[in-house]
């Protein structure tokens, strides 16, 4: 079956409403995005909870967690167990919210622009005077012998620590030039990389990148998040798609694109691992480990 570069918008692709109290969940299942018909979960204006149970496919959510917003006062009555029991790779788009693992004195606050880790046996809640908005990666990393998937836990395990890396320091910057910076969070437990993409205007692959990695189209697959700008996709089959600010996107191997308009466009990436490294870079890498 022929696979075609998607985008959906969180404000105009919902097909089912489940109503909660304080907290906001939009949810896009990326698998169904290329199937012909599209999967999401919208809250009412306060939803209860902060977990979104449908899809266990290749997925991203948006929450929205209102100000006094508390796991263990707005989830544990329909969950039935004492603490989270779930795992959640998350990234903060705005705001930040508390967790704390169990029987741990420490409470860890996850502030904007950080991608967190949270291990199974936890509680969380937001403050009484600001809301946060994450993206949570929902069943989408089953990758070697270590998963970031959402999982149900032993209630009797040992909390797992807590981690937090952030864009402001990442493991990685990648600037192939002028126009391109590649921001890199690696995560070598699990084989990922999740990466902040920043084109600036008049960015064009196959102008920019195409000379660095000699493909005569980009053969990464992409699945992500626009935090800002335009870009317009072009598949090796002439299927466009344009991709725009708060949009999930996901697009196949054998493409071109380049940057709308005279503003940069920002992204978030979740599985284009290696993007933008010169041919053969990837071998050399391996060959020295």
């Amino acid at each position: 079956m022929e696979v075609h570069p998607q985008s959906c918008s969180f404000r105009s692709n919902v097909s089912s409403v489940k109503q909660y109290s304080h907290a906001l969940l939009e949810s896009v299942d990326v698998d169904a995005m290329h199937g012909g018909t599209f999967h999401s979960g919208l809250t009412g204006r306060q939803a209860r909870s902060a977990r979104h149970h449908a899809s266990q496919h290749h997925g991203i959510t948006r929450i929205t967690l209102e100000p006094g917003w508390k796991w263990s006062v707005d989830v544990r009555p329909e969950m039935n167990t004492p603490l989270c029991a779930h795992q959640h790779l998350l990234y903060v788009l705005s705001g930040s919210f508390f967790v704390q693992m169990k029987d741990e004195e420490e409470v860890v606050q996850c502030h904007e622009g950080q991608i967190c880790v949270i291990p199974a046996n936890h509680d969380s809640w937001t403050s009484e005077h600001e809301r946060c908005v994450l993206l949570e990666l929902s069943s989408l990393y089953e990758v070697g012998k270590t998963t970031f998937h959402h999982r149900r836990a032993n209630m009797h395990d040992h909390p797992c620590p807590i981690i937090l890396k952030s864009f402001a320091h990442p493991d990685e910057i990648r600037t192939p030039n002028s126009k391109t910076q590649i921001q890199v969070i690696k995560f070598p437990e699990a084989n990922i990389e999740i990466q902040k993409a920043i084109c600036q205007p008049g960015w064009k692959w196959s102008s920019d990148i195409k000379p660095i990695v000699n493909t005569e189209w980009c053969q990464h697959k992409h699945l992500g998040y626009a935090l800002r700008g335009s870009m317009e996709i072009l598949q090796s089959n002439q299927e466009r798609c344009l991709i725009s600010a708060n949009e999930v996107f996901s697009i196949p191997p054998n493409h071109d694109g380049w940057v709308i308009g005279n503003e940069v466009f920002e992204c978030i990436e979740f599985i284009a691992k290696g993007y933008a490294k010169p041919a053969g870079s990837e071998k050399i890498e391996q060959q020295s480990k």
